[in-house]
C-alpha cells in the first residue's frame, strides 16, 4: 500500500524543503507553489488519448498526438495535486502527486458502461456483476449543473474497482492513498474496497444526489483481504481536484462487502486512516544512473501488491521518490516495470519518523535499459530543441535531446518492441518511425530529424468557407479500423470545437492511390451552414485520393471533392478536403 510522488530535487540537496505537513498537522489548501509534472493519458487497451484536456488545479493543457501532456513551472497547492482527465464514455480520471521540479503521473483511464436504469420517481437499485450495489432514493436525484430536480430515468454506470485481477490498472487507481480524516489530518488510506459510480439522465446529462438524500452503496472486499476486515470502516470520497481522500461516512460489514450511505457519487472506498511518515529514496541502476519514470511500488510485507490496493507512483526526471507510507509498518519496496514486473525488491521498516533512504541500487536484468544517442537537424548541426518520442508497445516516454544528444536510463517489460521518432521543434521537421526491441543498452548513434514535417493539418471548405485545424493546439488523426476492419480508416481531429468537428472514414486500406471511397462526413459546422443535420453522404460514392500511408506515429495524406447532402434535409452543397494527419494505430 503507497502513495509514492515524486520529492524534490535531491533528498540529501542543500535546497530539499521537508514535506510541510508532517503526520499530524492540518493540509493546507491555499499556500501555491511552482512545479512541473509531465505524463501519458493512455485508455483501456494502453493507447494514447490525443486531444483531452488534462488539469492539474486550475491549470489546463491538451495532450498531444502521443498523449503527453505537460506543466512547466506553473502554481500548484504545497500540499499536492492531481491530474484529472475527462473524456466522453469514460470515468473521470484523477491520480494524485506531490510537487517536484519535473514529476511524472500517468493516467489510464477507465471505460463507462451503464450498469442498469433506475426510475428518478420512484428510486430502486442496480447491483455489478462484482456484486457492487448503489441505491438510490425516490425524488432523490438532480441535475448536477443546475440543482434541479430530475424526474425521468437514471442510467447508473458503477464499477467495483479491483486491482488484484488486473495489475494494468495500476495507473487508473485514482488518488494516491493521501487522505484527509475529519479532522483535516493527513492519514494513509488502508483500503479494503473501491467503487466509482456515474449518474446520468435522458439526454446523458450528468445527475447527483439531491441536497438533503441519502443513496446507499455495497462494496465488496476483494477476497485476500476479507478475513482481516473489521466490521466497521469509514467511506472515503475522492476530492478530484486535488487527489486526496476525505473521510465522510462509516460502512458496516456484512458477508463479504461493507455498506453504507453517501451524500453524493465520484469514487468511494472502503479503509481505515493510518498515521503517516514520509518514505524517501533516490532509485538508481549499477552504474549509479537515476532511473527516471519508473515505477515504484510499496506493500506491507506478505502482502501480494494487488491485494490491499497496493499503491504505486514513478520517479521523477532525477530518479527520485515521495511516499506517504504507513508508520510503524514493516514494507517492501519493489522497483518494477509498467507491466507489474518485480525487478528487485529492498525491505523498508517505518517507525513514527521520516525515512530518507538515500540511493537505492540493485540487479534489474533483463529489464534494464538505457539509451542514448546524439541527433542532427537538417544542416547537420545538432538539435537544440527537440526529443525523441517512444509511444508503443507499453514504453511511453519523451526523452528531450539536450546540445544534440539524448540519454535515458529506466525500466522495461522484457524484450519490448516499441516505435520512436526524432522531433525537431526549432524546424518542426522529424524522422521516419523506427522500431527498436529493448535489451538492455542502446547507443542509437547519429539520427537525423530532418525526413519529414512534423506538423499535421487537415482543412475542409463547405460552400467556399474554410476552416484548417492543425497541430499543436489540435491534433488531426488517421486510424486503421482494426480489428473490427483492415480495410477502413477512420481521419478525424481532436480537440476541436464542439461546433467544428470534422470525420469521415474512407476503405482500401494503406495503397496509395485514388481506389478508395467515401460515403458520408460529419461535421457540427454543417447546422451553421443552415442545415438541419450534422451529417452529409452522397448518392454515389466519392472518390478519395490518398498519396501517403506511413506507418504508425507517421502520416496519412490525400484529399477529396465534391457534391454531398445533408443526411436530414437533402439540401447539397459542395464540400472539399486535403489533410496530413498522424497515423495512430
Amino acid at each position: 500500500m503507497l502513495s509514492l510522488n515524486s520529492c524534490h530535487k535531491g533528498f540529501s540537496d542543500e535546497n530539499y524543503q521537508p514535506d510541510p505537513h508532517p503526520n499530524d498537522t492540518i493540509v493546507d489548501y491555499i499556500s501555491r507553489s511552482r512545479a512541473s509534472v509531465q505524463g501519458f493519458v493512455l485508455d483501456e487497451n494502453n493507447l494514447p488519448v490525443a486531444g483531452v484536456q488534462v488539469w492539474a488545479d486550475n491549470n489546463a493543457t491538451t495532450t498531444d498526438q502521443y498523449g503527453f501532456y505537460q506543466f512547466n513551472n506553473v502554481l500548484l497547492p504545497t500540499s499536492g495535486s492531481a491530474i484529472r482527465v475527462s473524456r466522453t464514455g469514460y470515468y473521470n480520471a484523477s491520480r494524485g502527486f506531490s510537487l517536484t521540479d519535473n514529476g511524472f503521473v500517468e493516467v489510464k483511464l477507465m471505460k463507462r458502461t451503464v450498469t442498469g436504469t433506475i426510475s428518478a420517481g420512484t428510486g430502486g437499485s442496480v447491483t455489478t456483476a462484482d456484486g457492487a450495489r448503489v441505491e438510490l432514493p425516490a425524488q432523490g436525484v438532480v441535475v448536477a449543473a443546475t440543482g434541479v430536480a430530475y424526474t425521468g430515468t437514471v442510467a447508473v454506470s458503477a464499477k467495483w474497482i479491483n486491482p488484484s485481477a488486473d495489475p494494468g490498472l495500476m495507473a487508473a487507481m485514482p488518488g494516491d492513498a493521501r487522505g484527509l480524516n475529519k479532522d483535516n489530518k493527513l492519514r494513509f488510506t488502508s483500503s479494503l474496497g473501491m467503487l466509482v459510480v456515474e449518474l446520468h439522465g435522458d439526454a446523458d446529462q450528468l445527475l447527483q444526489i439531491a441536497s438533503g438524500k441519502e443513496a446507499t452503496i455495497t462494496i465488496p472486499i476483494i477476497s485476500s483481504l476479507q478475513s482481516r476486515a473489521p466490521a466497521n470502516v469509514s467511506l472515503w470520497s475522492l476530492d478530484e481536484k486535488n487527489g486526496f481522500w476525505k473521510e465522510e461516512f462509516t460502512a458496516t460489514k456484512t458477508g463479504n462487502s461493507y455498506t453504507g450511505k453517501v451524500s453524493h457519487f465520484s469514487f468511494w472506498e472502503a479503509a481505515t486512516g493510518l498515521p503517516v511518515v514520509m518514505l524517501r529514496a533516490r532509485v538508481v541502476n549499477t552504474a549509479a544512473q537515476p532511473l527516471v519514470n519508473t515505477p515504484v511500488i510499496v506493500t506491507p510485507t506478505g502482502v501480494p501488491w494487488m491485494a490491499g490496493y497496493g499503491r504505486f507512483g514513478y520517479t521523477d526526471a532525477a530518479g527520485y521518490i515521495n511516499a506517504v507510507v504507513p508508520a510503524s509498518s514493516n514494507l517492501v519496496l519493489d522497483v518494477a516495470t509498467r507491466c507489474a514486473t518485480s525487478l528487485y525488491s529492498i525491505p523498508v521498516t517505518t517507525t513514527t519518523a521520516d525515512v530518507d533512504l538515500g540511493d537505492i541500487q540493485g540487479n534489474q536484468g533483463q529489464g534494464a535499459v538505457t539509451l542514448q544517442g546524439t541527433v542532427v537537424n537538417c544542416a547537420n548541426n545538432p538539435v537544440t530543441d527537440g526529443y525523441i518520442q517512444f509511444y508503443d508497445g507499453g514504453f511511453n516516454h519523451r526523452i528531450p535531446i539536450y546540445n544534440g544528444s539524448f540519454s535515458f536510463s529506466g525500466t522495461a517489460c522484457v524484450n519490448t518492441t516499441t516505435s520512436y521518432v526524432v522531433v525537431d521543434r526549432t524546424t518542426s521537421r522529424q524522422s521516419q518511425p523506427q522500431t527498436i526491441t529493448l535489451t538492455g543498452q542502446h547507443n542509437l548513434g547519429t539520427l537525423s530529424a530532418c525526413a519529414v514535417s512534423s506538423i499535421a493539418t487537415l482543412t475542409y471548405e463547405i460552400d467556399g468557407v474554410s476552416y484548417t485545424a492543425s497541430e499543436p493546439s489540435l491534433q488531426p488523426a488517421g486510424y486503421l479500423l482494426t480489428p473490427t476492419s483492415s480495410d477502413w480508416t477512420q481521419i478525424l481531429i481532436h480537440g476541436i470545437s464542439p461546433d467544428r468537428d470534422f470525420s469521415f472514414q474512407f476503405n482500401g486500406g494503406t495503397a496509395i492511390g485514388s481506389a478508395h471511397y467515401i460515403t458520408e462526413v460529419f461535421c457540427k459546422g454543417f447546422a451553421g451552414k443552415g442545415f438541419a443535420g450534422e451529417r452529409a453522404i452522397v448518392t454515389v460514392p466519392l472518390s478519395i485520393n490518398i498519396t501517403e500511408y506511413g506507418n504508425v506515429g507517421g502520416f496519412i495524406s490525400g484529399s477529396f471533392s465534391g457534391q454531398m447532402f445533408d443526411f436530414v434535409s437533402g439540401v447539397p452543397y459542395n464540400v472539399n478536403c486535403q489533410f496530413r494527419v498522424r497515423r495512430n494505430n
